[in-house]
């Protein structure tokens, strides 16, 4: 994607103030050169961060969170860069269009350069659809989240008035929690925190081996 890209610089050293006679241009091409720069940069770091996310595991979980947290930002970063570039490159394109450059070789390439750019700016969307890097980090998370809370859902008669899930338990879903709700991705988790709650509730009854209220209750009708 990178390679596509080509130098804005480049592809706008053709259009002089001499040439179109506008110093107005002058400044749009140079507004466009700055945020252009900084898209290729953040590109380069949201690569970095896929990579680092997709060797990643769950069960290093803090390290996991980070990542996500890192690539998200990054990816944010990218979006909004693009948006700036977008609108001067539009801009430019617009201005060109209306005076005598209609056919010029540099207006091609700053609508190459547009296209791309618009390429970019898609790639967070499309992070988080179905088959994206994040969408499938948050489904680790979900996994985990109800992975760990069926795993310490048991309790004994001795836990039934206190929660049967350990401090570091309860940090760690405390921990899912809160990046899955920054995604607006906690209804599955609060669904398998009620059923896990139940089935808890369920054990603890048994537990406490209530037969004999039924036998009781035969006896009284």
């Amino acid at each position: 994607m990178k390679q596509r890209l080509p130098s804005l610089e480049a592809a706008m050293r053709p259009i002089t103030v001499q040439r179109c006679g506008y110093s107005a241009i002058r400044d749009q091409i140079n507004g466009a050169i700055g945020p252009a720069a900084a898209v290729l940069k953040a590109y380069d770091v949201v690569r970095e961060l896929e990579k680092s996310l997709s060797f990643a595991s769950c069960s290093d979980l803090p390290a996991y969170l980070s990542a996500m947290k890192r690539l998200e930002g990054a990816l944010r970063f990218l979006a909004d860069n693009c948006e700036v570039a977008t609108q001067w490159l539009q801009d430019i394109v617009e201005f060109l269009e209306g005076k005598t450059f209609a056919n010029d070789r540099s207006l091609l390439s700053v609508k190459k350069a547009l296209r791309i750019i618009q390429e970019l700016h898609a790639i967070e969307g499309f992070a988080r659809r179905d088959g994206g890097l994040l969408n499938d980090a948050f489904n680790e998370l979900e996994a985990e989240f109800i992975s760990s809370l069926m795993e310490n859902s048991t309790t004994t008669i001795t836990s039934i008035a206190s929660s049967p899930l350990s401090v570091l338990v309860i940090q760690k879903l405390q921990a899912i929690v809160e990046r899955l709700n920054a995604a607006d991705r906690l209804e599955k988790c609060i669904f398998m925190y009620a059923e896990a709650r139940s089935l808890s509730a369920k054990r603890s009854l048994q537990a406490l081996d209530l037969d004999y209220l039924e036998i009781r209750d035969h006896r009284v009708c």
